[in-house]
């Protein structure tokens, strides 16, 4: 009898676990299957259609909702910049990720600038701000042919190309062609904003026709962005430094007995030829191993039976609405609590406390030194940098709307 019902409460249990099994898959399809509804695009509508609003919309629901943690992690991206000669000489040259006074602001300004372009409408006013702060960053440079056209296009293919190959290799499932076309269309209507020459690519000047839509100039990018690192990327001594400045400043948090590790941990995460170009010595395999194992075992975990992210646990970076001081906050720190508000919230997390208790500083520490009253998107960037003109942001969206609001020409889709 004993023997009976244990069984028969096992039978239930492995019911229920399998019953839970295909829910959770069912109810994990379910964004995916809503977006095609939605837009339609590959569907009821061609690919090469698709705006940059809509793309922007569908970017947003990747990276916020359906993969926030590989869009986050793929920003280590930028790291690769350091591995090409022109990019780290200038970096170097101008101090800006080699001095410890200067690094925690200027990678705190790269990232809210980022997380504005991704999570911002391109109707918006906001959006067309962090674009034209961007130009202005780089325009002296770009003009005076210290960062070239190349340096940027290989940038902006860094931006497009790694959340989908971290998407590809690590997450619960990939791309549909709708979703691959949004993140190339959305990257498109950016370099075109930003004013890169395309024509590298070999659509961007000897076709009639163009790219056919957002996936195939992705595709293009990649292919270029390939070849481009296979000719820069070389061992070079300031790449090495770049490389140790940001990775202490990374580490920062973590106590000195445990750096190393630390070191290892985010080398793992490199590929072979990053980690020679660096000129870092190549971590123990066992933290290669380890990686690849907790990446797998999160990417069943989540495939399986983990429900979707509702969406009050929408992933933001950054405030959505202006403060007290006309300002935008931040809502990540990993390094000094630079732009994060002093308040009562940021002082008594639980990332406020492991930072105290390690005795690194917390939002509201040092009075204004980590300028808790936020950001303004027309100043943000080197200190010594003028802020932007008010007209900027107005001459970039007009230039935008005679461009029209599709990335491909043979589109007509003017927003």
């Amino acid at each position: 009898m004993d023997s009976n019902i244990i069984s028969m409460r096992s039978l239930v249990c492995i019911l229920a676990i399998l019953g839970y099994i295909v829910v959770a898959r069912f109810l994990r399809y379910r964004r995916r299957d809503a977006l095609l509804h939605r837009f339609g695009y590959g569907t009821s509508k061609p690919l090469g259609a698709m705006t940059t609003e809509d793309a922007a919309s569908i970017y947003r629901e990747l990276s916020e909702m359906e993969f926030p943690f590989s869009f986050l992690n793929s920003k280590f991206a930028l790291f690769r910049t350091y591995g090409i000669g022109s990019m780290s000489r200038l970096l170097v040259a101008t101090k800006q990720i080699t001095s410890p006074h200067i690094i925690p602001k200027r990678l705190a300004d790269t990232n809210v600038l980022m997380f504005e372009i991704e999570g911002s409408s391109p109707s918006s006013a906001r959006w067309h701000e962090a674009v034209a702060r961007t130009n202005r960053i780089h325009e002296a440079y770009r003009k005076s042919g210290k960062i070239s056209n190349e340096d940027m296009l290989y940038t902006l293919s860094l931006f497009a190309g790694e959340p989908l190959k971290w998407i590809t290799s690590y997450e619960w499932r990939g791309f549909t062609i709708m979703e691959k076309a949004a993140i190339g269309t959305f990257w498109k209507g950016v370099g075109d904003a930003m004013e890169i020459d395309m024509s590298l690519l070999p659509s961007g000047g000897s076709s009639r026709d163009g790219w056919t839509d957002g996936s195939h100039w992705l595709d293009e990018l990649l292919i270029w962005s390939e070849d481009y690192e296979s000719q820069h990327m070389l061992p070079d001594v300031n790449s090495h430094k770049l490389a140790m400045e940001t990775l202490n400043y990374i580490l920062w948090p973590v106590p000195k007995a445990l750096k190393t590790l630390g070191f290892w941990a985010v080398q793992s995460l490199m590929d072979d030829r990053l980690t020679k170009t660096m000129m870092l010595e190549r971590a123990p395999q066992f933290f290669y191993a380890s990686t690849s194992i907790a990446l797998a075992l999160r990417c069943i975990f989540l495939r399986y039976f983990a429900l979707p992210r509702p969406d009050i646990w929408r992933v933001r970076y950054v405030e959505e609405a202006t403060n007290e001081h006309g300002r935008y906050n931040s809502l990540m720190y990993g390094g000094l609590p630079i732009y994060i508000k002093a308040n009562v919230t940021w002082r008594w997390n639980l990332q406020a406390w492991i930072f105290w208790a390690l005795g690194k500083p917390i939002p509201g520490d040092d009075g204004d030194a980590y300028l808790p009253h936020g950001y303004d998107l027309k100043a943000i960037g080197p200190r010594s940098l003028p802020a932007s003109g008010p007209d900027a942001a107005t001459i970039l969206k007009e230039k935008l709307r005679l461009r029209g609001g599709c990335p491909f020409s043979q589109f007509s889709c003017k927003t």
